[in-house]
């Protein structure tokens, strides 16, 4: 009982601080959106320090969680952003230099491809004068590009190709096998011309298509750093090209240019000593890489693809019986009705 006759409470002044202490957080909750998050901890310690003093020391222990839970949210929880006018202006430049800098990206891009046009444009210019080298090509008439060889080759050692057209060569006015032909001349033309100044290169050293490489150490050529670049495809006349010549796939164009085909097959028959046609079944050499050998570099594999190829472009110079078999076979004549929008003409 206290002095005055009253009745003692009951309840632990341990609780009577807990339950203050959750009553302020009950009271400040409601008030997130009048109240900065980030001051929260700040109230509630307040809160628990009077609950300290008014309680006495029976509350140490909620004062010093709350002190500690106060320091730990001061920390976490988000603090408000500045709204100074320095930091506004900044972020302002700062939107300014990004659209500058995608401005200027967008124009080097544009700047970019006019100089990638215009270098089409030139190669595309010197493939017409390539073609118009052959008298019987007439000036601005070009042909279905493609840089190997092997592509313009491989589809007519069973198919002849002469005189039949599908839509895309009827509106050309020409056919596959005078695009190959074409292709030939461009090939022996970019030789001639060696605008990468290549050892070898010439009327009758020419050929670039798919095949075996040198890897060789890197090297100044016309003022130029050049690569090597082992098995790979090269084209005329967008390369790449690194000086590896293929004496197959000059071989396999017989067919359709022999009057450029045989004496550079003998050309490099006799570059062989005579009597050795190294040169013509290996898959690539480059006499360029001239430390490797008399004749440069020379591969020393001999694929059976291209001596396959050559075998039956050979026999369709020589007789056209594999043509003759393409021509009889009636599936053959049923695929090529029904490819795309359909050969016509000639043999079919």
């Amino acid at each position: 009982m206290h002095p005055d006759g009253a009745p003692r409470s009951r309840v632990n002044p341990a609780w009577k601080a807990l339950a203050l202490w959750c009553l302020s957080w009950a009271v400040l909750w409601p008030l997130d959106d009048q109240l900065d998050l980030a001051n929260k901890p700040l109230i509630l310690l307040l809160a628990s320090t009077v609950a300290a003093l008014w309680l006495a020391p029976w509350s140490a222990l909620a004062t010093g969680a709350s002190a500690v839970l106060a320091l730990t949210l001061r920390g976490r929880l988000p603090q408000p952003m500045p709204t100074e006018p320095g930091l506004l202006q900044h972020a302002q430049a700062l939107c300014n230099q990004m659209g500058s800098a995608l401005e200027h990206s967008q124009a080097l891009h544009q700047v970019t491809q006019a100089r990638k046009a215009a270098q089409s444009q030139a190669l595309r210019n010197t493939l017409l004068a390539a073609i118009a080298h052959d008298h019987r090509t007439p000036l601005r008439i070009g042909f279905l590009y493609a840089g190997p060889l092997f592509i313009h080759q491989f589809s007519h050692a069973w198919i002849d190709f002469r005189g039949i057209r599908d839509a895309s060569m009827r509106a050309k006015d020409s056919d596959y096998f005078e695009n190959s032909r074409r292709a030939t001349y461009v090939q022996r033309e970019y030789a001639m011309r060696n605008p990468g100044s290549f050892t070898g290169y010439g009327t009758d050293c020419w050929g670039l298509s798919a095949g075996d490489g040198p890897r060789a150490k890197r090297r100044r050529i016309a003022g130029r750093r050049q690569s090597f670049y082992g098995y790979a495809a090269r084209g005329v006349p967008y390369g790449p090209d690194d000086g590896t010549i293929f004496g197959s796939a000059m071989l396999s164009s017989l067919d359709f240019a022999p009057e450029l085909v045989l004496p550079a097959l003998r050309a490099l028959w006799s570059r062989s000593g005579g009597g050795d046609a190294t040169l013509i079944r290996a898959s690539g050499f480059n006499p360029t890489v001239a430390e490797a050998g008399p004749n440069g570099w020379v591969s020393p594999g001999e694929f059976g693809l291209d001596q396959g190829m050559t075998v039956l472009m050979i026999e369709n110079h020589r007789s056209g019986l594999p043509w003759r078999l393409g021509r009889a076979n009636p599936f053959v004549r049923a695929g090529l009705r029904r490819a795309g929008a359909g050969f016509k003409d000639g043999w079919l």
